[in-house]
Formats: C-alpha cells, sequence, structure tokens
C-alpha cells in the first residue's frame, strides 16, 4: 500500500453531528468533494483506512492515490 492512499469517506452521523455543532458557534460546517466518474460527490472525512473511520455508517466514496484524485477539503465558514 502507498503512503498516499486515501479513502474518502461519508457518513450521515458525522455530517449531522458536525453542522449542529458548528451551528451552536454561530458557522457552517460543509462538507468536502472529490470527483467520482466525472461527478461531484460529498465527502465527510479522509482517512488512511476504512477502519480508521471515526462514525460507524462511514462509507467509501473513492479511495486512491491522493495525488491522481480532484478534491475539496471540507470546511467551516
Amino acid at each position: 500500500m502507498s503512503d498516499y492512499n486515501r479513502y474518502f469517506m461519508y457518513s450521515r452521523e458525522q455530517l449531522r453531528v458536525k453542522k449542529e455543532l458548528e451551528t451552536k458557534i454561530g458557522r457552517t460546517f460543509i462538507p468536502g468533494t472529490v470527483i467520482v466518474n466525472g461527478n461531484k460527490k460529498q465527502y465527510t472525512e479522509m482517512c488512511t483506512s476504512p477502519s480508521n473511520a471515526r462514525f460507524t455508517d462511514s462509507a467509501v466514496v473513492i479511495a486512491g492515490d491522493i495525488r491522481t484524485i480532484t478534491y475539496t477539503e471540507p470546511k467551516v465558514e
């Protein structure tokens, strides 16, 4: 496995928790996006292994070499 291999994960529960927490302090959580087969997909977390995902409902959106994947980081505004 390459040091550059990453898993882009999406979790509804993680999205709900992050939005809820950020709303309490007057900010907005915006999930990251990743291009999958030419379409933008949201992701909530990037990790080196699916077993490292923080939430049990996490699903892999895409996995691969981070140097070849087009994505934007999740952010808070």
